[in-house]
């Protein structure tokens, strides 16, 4: 972010100050922090067994702001979001092996890095 701050001064006893009211140009840098993870596909509600889910199309929905990051995860079913203001959210991921359609839906509050995060979705 970037923005203008204008600073004034007076002097002393009434003193006049050179060049005040100034104002100044500045820089905010907001870091935010990462939710990484895995989709699997699970064969059944038990998901006892599994498999990553590579392509699958995943929606992150930041339920304060109402807005929405979409992206596709690697061949390994891997994804990462970066940048994420610390709320709450809900993610939805979706895909297909070829035989089957999965679709999954998780909710959390990120409060800090989220890594390798394990998200089931299940036929449907």
């Amino acid at each position: 972010y970037t923005g203008k701050i204008s600073v004034s001064a007076s002097g002393n006893g009434g003193a006049i100050v050179e060049n005040s009211p100034s104002t100044i140009t500045v820089t905010l840098t907001v870091t935010g922090y990462t939710f990484s993870g895995t989709v699997i596909a699970c064969a059944d509600t038990s998901c006892v067994v599994s498999k990553p889910l590579p392509g699958a199309t995943l929606s992150l929905l930041n339920t304060t702001t109402n807005q929405t990051i979409t992206i596709v995860a690697d061949g390994s079913g891997n994804f990462t979001f970066t940048n994420l203001a610390i709320d709450p959210y809900t993610l939805t991921a979706s895909g297909s092996d070829g035989i089957l359609n999965y679709l999954g839906t998780v909710s959390f509050s990120l409060n800090g890095d989220k890594l390798n995060f394990p998200v089931d979705v299940y036929p449907h």
